[in-house]
């Protein structure tokens, strides 16, 4: 798998197809509002960046700093990830890796669904989940608050 990175553009949202689950959850969908959210969020970002593999964007991610040493990760799948799982896992692990490294973090954080695939997920990652934010979402959906300490 041949993955290009390029620094994140507004643009690259309304080609990518989002799936469904993030959009419903995160109320993305192709409107002004939804692009300017995510804008904002990358804006604030250290680093936002755009994942094309056969020209077709397969996720933005980013993060930001909390303060020193501590970031919040954030990332937008598209329905893309699914053509080539095992490598796109190993990908974003690199890259939850080179934060730690090259910034020299003490802590990652995120949030996750609240699911057995999601827990996997996230272990895999080597984060391990911190509680529960009720509520979280908003159509009040409860979400997985993980941590990763370095």
């Amino acid at each position: 798998m041949e993955v290009k990175v390029v620094q994140f553009s507004p643009h690259h949202l309304e080609v990518m197809d989002v799936r469904e689950i993030d959009a419903a959850l995160f109320g993305f969908f192709k409107t002004d509002e939804a692009y300017a959210r995510i804008d904002g969020l990358a804006k604030v970002s250290v680093q936002a960046a755009t994942f094309l593999y056969d020209g077709r964007v397969l996720f933005v991610a980013g993060f930001v700093r909390l303060w020193p040493g501590v970031f919040e990760v954030w990332m937008l799948p598209s329905v893309y990830i699914k053509t080539a799982p095992r490598s796109f896992a190993r990908l974003i692990r690199r890259y939850v890796d080179r934060i730690g490294e090259d910034f020299k973090a003490h802590r990652i954080q995120t949030t996750s669904f609240p699911d057995e695939f999601h827990e996997r997920w996230m272990k895999f990652l080597g984060f391990s989940a911190e509680g529960v934010l009720q509520n979280y979402t908003q159509d009040k959906r409860s979400m997985v608050q993980y941590g990763r300490v370095f």
